[in-house]
């Protein structure tokens, strides 16, 4: 028999307190639960991550995430809590934390808990490609509503400018390639590449593609209401 073993991953859900868009959105109420308990309750359902920890510079957040069952191992520094600290920075810190403590993992996996409709299922699934080593990386995407190919800036004398010069601007949408947008729901990285690259953004990462109505990424109010209605949409189908 072969030499087989069980990756061991790391899950990192970063939620800091400050936000541009929401005030205080990761902890604000989401039908019945803080924003963060969604993720952190997929995550928790899914027995191959091998550990599931916040990343926050915040004291009431860690306070919430701690209520529904997320470790909560280091206080985040306050220079990787500000608007231009990089992800890839966060993540580098949480994982060199644990090693510090003799804990490694082969992969490291982030879960954005601005994606609440993102469930375990779709982490599970994530995991299953990511395994099968298509590239040391995987991103979580959505088809795109609008091709990039209608999409225009404005210039002077308030102009409309191609924002991609293409032969797919006259086109029908049905004779356009279908384009697909990061939707902030999962990240998985081997580690050892993580260290190297500390982006998830390398040449070609696999894909994995979720359904739009999966894919709400909570960054303005009307984001949080459709987020809500498609939660109270599919509890509805759920008791039928």
């Amino acid at each position: 028999m072969g030499d087989f073993r069980i990756m061991k991953i790391l899950a990192v859900i970063p939620a800091r307190g400050g936000s541009k868009g929401l005030n205080r959105k990761n902890i604000r109420p989401l039908a019945g639960k803080p924003l963060i308990a969604w993720t952190i309750e997929a995550a928790l359902k899914v027995p191959r991550i091998t550990k599931v920890i916040c990343s926050t510079e915040d004291r009431e957040i860690a306070n919430f995430a701690s209520i529904f069952g997320c470790e909560v191992p280091f206080t985040r520094p306050q220079e990787l809590a500000t608007d231009s600290a990089r992800s890839g920075e966060v993540l580098m810190h949480a994982i060199e934390f644990l090693e510090h403590k003799g804990e490694r993992y082969d992969a490291v996996m982030c879960l954005q808990c601005t994606t609440p409709l993102r469930s375990s299922e779709h982490i599970n699934a994530a995991i299953d490609l990511f395994e099968k080593k298509i590239s040391p990386t995987l991103v979580s995407v959505c088809e795109v509503s609008e091709p990039p190919y209608w999409m225009y800036t404005i210039g002077p004398e308030n102009k409309l400018n191609s924002l991609i010069k293409s032969e797919y601007a006259t086109k029908q949408r049905q004779s356009q390639p279908k384009v697909f947008l990061p939707n902030g729901a999962i990240y998985i990285s081997d580690v050892d590449n993580f260290k190297k690259t500390r982006t998830f953004y390398v040449p070609a990462p696999a894909a994995f593609v979720m359904e739009r109505c999966d894919s709400v990424d909570i960054d303005y109010d009307i984001e949080f209401k459709l987020a809500e209605l498609l939660m109270e949409e599919n509890n509805t189908r759920s008791r039928l």
